[in-house]
């Protein structure tokens, strides 16, 4: 798109997976002029990260072994389930998750082994990226998130290098993951 009208000023809106995909490449768009992360997943809650679906199980995909013990899980089934996404945690607006279940390019499948090794390793590899990030940004996460939870964003305004008066956080009160849809 920049390539295509390069002189209009150029925005990233990301979500979810997204904030993390661009929290790592921002660096390389210098034509960026700001980001707006929403629902940053630099920490997963137990709508994403409950071990067989079992949300008694989330403090565990939480601890220092869980890298390894998914890396595992990733190299022995790199197809098996290794957690659900709680589709009712994603917006409580009942006309959205009929969109979303109607919506053929939604992956309607549990979060696999191999992608959940995968989104360890992204979001370890965004943390130490964090300070290196200078573009200014806003956060915005639903207060009632738990398949990302609102500590991801409080995360990356508190470890970002981008000066405090160039990125801001607004926690919505009562909505859910997908933040447009509720």
């Amino acid at each position: 798109v920049h390539d295509e009208y390069p002189a209009l000023p150029c925005f990233i809106v990301s979500h979810s997976m997204g904030t993390l995909v661009t929290a790592l490449a921002i660096n390389d768009l210098p034509f960026v002029k700001a980001v707006v992360f929403v629902g940053c997943a630099l920490i997963s809650g137990p709508g994403a990260s409950s071990i067989f679906g079992i949300q008694a199980l989330y403090p565990l995909s939480q601890t220092f072994v869980a890298p390894y013990i998914t890396g595992l899980l990733a190299s022995v089934s790199p197809q098996g389930n290794a957690a659900p996404i709680v589709f009712d945690a994603i917006t409580s607006w009942e006309q959205g998750r009929e969109i979303l279940l109607k919506d053929s390019r939604r992956y309607d499948g549990e979060i696999m082994n191999k992608t959940a090794y995968e989104l360890i390793k992204c979001i370890i590899e965004v943390k130490k990226e964090l300070p290196n990030i200078k573009v200014p940004f806003m956060c915005l996460h639903g207060s009632a998130d738990t398949i990302c939870l609102p500590k991801g964003s409080e995360y990356m305004m508190e470890n970002t290098g981008t000066d405090k008066d160039q990125k801001s956080y607004f926690l919505l009160p009562d909505l859910m993951h997908d933040v447009f849809n509720e």
